[in-house]
């Protein structure tokens, strides 16, 4: 299921600018939480915000390596809370 554009504006925001760690800088962290939040609160899935993730990083030119790792630390919710 494809992500609303809301959810997908915010995404951005849950990665460093120069090193596009997920949740990796306090501002992150709290974009990344208040997404996470929402996203559970709603009908969409954390899958489907790993797969736009994943396309999100993809679109920079990042390795694959960086983005399984960052896809792996978005999956781990009890970082966030």
């Amino acid at each position: 299921m494809s992500l609303p554009t809301s959810y997908l504006d915010q995404l951005p925001g849950c990665f460093g600018k120069s090193d596009h760690v997920f949740a990796g800088s306090p501002e992150s962290k709290l974009q990344a939480r208040a997404l996470l939040s929402d996203l559970l609160k709603s009908d969409y899935a954390l899958n489907d915000l790993v797969t736009e993730m994943e396309n999100y990083l993809k679109s920079l030119s990042l390795s694959r390596y960086h983005i399984t790792t960052q896809s792996l630390k978005a999956k781990n919710l009890e970082t966030y809370w």
